[in-house]
């Protein structure tokens, strides 16, 4: 259990997850206050509206993608002339591709490392550089300013050196036992170059990768 010391880069870290669990948990609420203001209120009709509004209190990956297509569907079947009703729909759903994001983020910070957190945002920005427009969920948490902050401490970390308070753990315990073999399991494939490079500036180590 990793211990909040001000600060410290430990506690640096935490205040990162911190802040990425407090917006995901004030779009989960704007998610609800949508839901019972757009689809309760208008007495929506969809044929999946128990099954949406029975998962909605579990919503996550598995379910974030059908809850906007259903959402989709619905706007499909309203004229093009209701605007407004289109338009809070369209918000809908924005807003169930934020909660998808965001649990994206806050999974690559706890299993992954800082660089793969803050290479999404800087791959991002990048397409709004080139031209290309951001979907409405990308571009607001690119402007919050809570995410603006939160990129701020990730490079703070990283100027420092710093991916993840386990990486350090880890490699207490690799430097505790030169010359016995070890098998490290990573939950996230894309983190495994980073590890094995820190695994390896220890000396009389050579890790190699294996996925299977």
């Amino acid at each position: 259990k990793l211990v909040n010391v001000p600060n410290s880069p430990t506690g640096r870290w935490l205040d990162i997850e911190q802040r990425l669990k407090e917006t995901l948990k004030g779009d989960l609420a704007a998610l609800n206050r949508y839901i019972a203001k757009v689809l309760i209120g208008a007495q929506a009709q969809s044929v999946n509206f128990n099954w949406l509004m029975n998962n909605l209190g579990r919503y996550d990956e598995e379910t974030a993608a059908s809850v906007a297509g259903i959402i989709r569907q619905d706007i499909n079947q309203i004229p093009y002339w209701d605007k407004k009703r289109r338009g809070e729909l369209w918000n809908l759903v924005s807003v169930c591709y934020r909660v998808l994001i965001l649990k994206y983020l806050l999974s690559s910070l706890t299993c992954s490392t800082l660089q793969q957190l803050k290479g999404y945002f800087m791959e991002q920005a990048a397409l709004r550089e080139g031209g290309k427009e951001l979907s409405r969920a990308s571009e607001t948490l690119l402007t919050d300013r809570r995410i603006r902050e939160l990129r701020e401490w990730v490079d703070e970390l990283l100027a420092q050196g710093i991916e993840h308070p386990k990486i350090e753990a880890l490699l207490n315990i690799v430097r505790s036992n030169i010359g016995h073999r070890r098998i490290v399991f990573v939950g996230a494939r894309h983190s495994t170059d980073a590890i094995t490079k820190k695994i390896n500036a220890v000396d009389g180590h050579n890790a190699r990768i294996f996925i299977g």
